[in-house]
């Protein structure tokens, strides 16, 4: 007579279920943070646009302390289809007027954080949440990367735009936009000369061929004098508004000028085409 096996165990452990604690616990942590979410909904929903705006710059202000390599960078907006990055601005004026949650920029310059990702603004909303000019030169800069869309070469900003970096908006425009017109009147006044002396040379060369003894020609013609840039500087109490300079029809006048190193070298440099007087 055959006597029946013994059916084996299972030697496998089976998985623990999740201890009712546990659940218990997951599940109050998800019901606090949805409530905390809806008191700070309804907290911001009371708020005017004037107080989110000024929170919302207070938290920027704390996290550019706690991040020293978190720079802030003023550039060009791509042209056209390009220009898709939205204002990250939780009140954005443009958006509200458009009666949406965000906004595409489409201003002609827009301001971008150095995250991963990056974080764009309109100027005006950004303005309003921090001191800009107290950030500049330091932490908040002119973006002087290549772009894609300007055929690998970087944005040509003007003077007056530099100089509001260069001194944290510590600049009068009127100086500036004086100093451009002066110079537009000198680079021609510069042209006519260069082509007046050639002239002058060629007749000298035919006439006289090098004798200063017997030359009888008229003397060359004097070059023009080059202007300066000066008085333009303000008292740390008199800030100009950066909108107030994208807003100035001068805005991209005397711009850098790009100077390739060589043919064979694929460096460059930008050269100012101003001159300062040394204070």
């Amino acid at each position: 007579m055959n006597t029946p096996r013994k059916p084996r165990r299972n030697r496998r452990r089976s998985e623990s279920p999740t201890s009712p604690t546990s659940a218990i616990r997951e599940r109050e942590e998800i019901l606090k943070s949805i409530a905390e979410f809806a008191a700070e909904k309804e907290r911001r929903s009371r708020m005017t646009p004037e107080e989110k705006t000024a929170e919302n710059g207070l938290r920027l202000r704390r996290r550019l302390e706690s991040e020293p390599a978190l720079t802030v960078l003023l550039q060009p907006t791509p042209p056209g289809y390009m220009a898709r990055a939205r204002c990250r601005a939780d009140y954005c004026s443009f958006a509200e007027e458009a009666g949406k949650l965000s906004i595409e920029i489409k201003d002609e310059y827009r301001i971008v954080l150095g995250t991963q990702p990056r974080e764009y603004f309109h100027v005006s909303c950004l303005e309003k949440m921090l001191d800009l000019p107290s950030h500049a030169p330091t932490r908040f800069r002119l973006d002087t990367d290549c772009y894609r869309w300007n055929q690998d070469w970087p944005w040509t900003w003007g003077l007056m735009l530099r100089k509001w970096f260069e001194h944290g908006g510590c600049i009068n425009l009127g100086p500036i936009a004086g100093y451009i017109k002066v110079h537009k009147r000198y680079e021609k006044e510069d042209g006519d000369y260069d082509t007046a002396w050639i002239e002058w040379h060629l007749a000298h060369q035919r006439k006289c061929n090098g004798d200063e003894e017997v030359c009888k020609c008229p003397p060359p013609p004097e070059a023009p004098a080059e202007p300066f840039l000066q008085d333009y500087q303000t008292k740390k109490s008199d800030v100009c508004p950066l909108s107030e300079v994208l807003r100035h029809g001068y805005v991209e006048r005397l711009a850098s000028a790009i100077q390739v190193d060589g043919l064979l070298n694929p460096g460059f440099s930008l050269v100012n085409p101003e001159r300062e007087q040394e204070r």
